[in-house]
């Protein structure tokens, strides 16, 4: 029973296997919470696998903040001009706006959870990156 003033949700569980999963050249993203899975407007939620030697594409998110938490494996995190080395356990936030690339130099995947403060977040790739315009969606 909801009243007027709770939002009307799409899913409020998203059961394993059942969340969409977009592959990369370099890993994989399964968003767990976003608009269009449960109808949040303040929450995108995702898993992220990036394999071993590979790094996604340098990009900015215009609308939102970012919050990565590593599971297992490790990670360099390029933030602006700064490098960060990431191990299971720790996480980093990444400001609205700012510049940001995950690479993984280990040899065995990295396991990461990431959270934006937004429903639809929004994304552009930098430095002339072939990247499409948001290279955490499935083309």
């Amino acid at each position: 029973m909801t009243d007027s003033s709770t939002p009307e949700l799409k899913r409020a569980v998203v059961r394993r296997g059942a969340a969409p999963t977009a592959a990369f050249p370099w890993g994989a993203i399964t968003w767990m919470d976003c608009a269009e899975i449960t109808g949040s407007e303040t929450l995108t939620f995702g898993v992220v696998r990036i394999d071993a030697g590979q790094s996604n594409p340098a990009h900015r998110h215009p609308n939102c903040d970012e919050a990565l938490h590593v599971l297992e494996g490790e990670l360099v995190h390029s933030l602006g001009d700064e490098e960060y080395v990431l191990k299971a356990g720790d996480t980093i936030h990444i400001p609205q706006n700012m510049v940001h690339q995950a690479r993984n130099p280990g040899t065995i995947p990295c396991r990461i959870v990431v959270a934006y403060n937004t429903g639809r977040r929004q994304v552009v790739g930098e430095f002339g990156d072939p990247a499409p315009a948001d290279p955490y969606r499935e083309r």
